[in-house]
């Protein structure tokens, strides 16, 4: 299920890329996330690619699945990072 985008009339979700520089830049960089989840020290465009390319991207390789993001389809916004874990019962 590696690279898988689900898509519905209003959304797409993908697998974070390399093009979502910008977005983990603001991410990551919000004061909720560096209070809950910890500061990253990802403070430009060229560091958000690169937390993507070792932190992200890797894990997708690795295991399949890793964090993705949601967008809306009509106003190209991206709204969140969101995790799947499929697992076979």
């Amino acid at each position: 299920m590696k690279n898988t985008l689900f898509e519905t009339e209003r959304l797409i979700i993908r697998p974070t890329s390399m093009e979502d520089g910008n977005f983990i830049l603001e991410l990551l960089n919000t004061p909720k996330w560096k209070q809950f989840i910890g500061d990253r020290q990802v403070q430009n465009k060229k560091e958000a690619e690169n937390y993507i390319a070792t932190k992200m991207l890797p894990h997708l390789k690795k295991y399949g699945y890793a964090n993705n993001t949601l967008s809306e389809k009509q106003m190209v916004l991206k709204l969140v990072l969101v995790v799947f874990i499929i697992a076979k019962v």
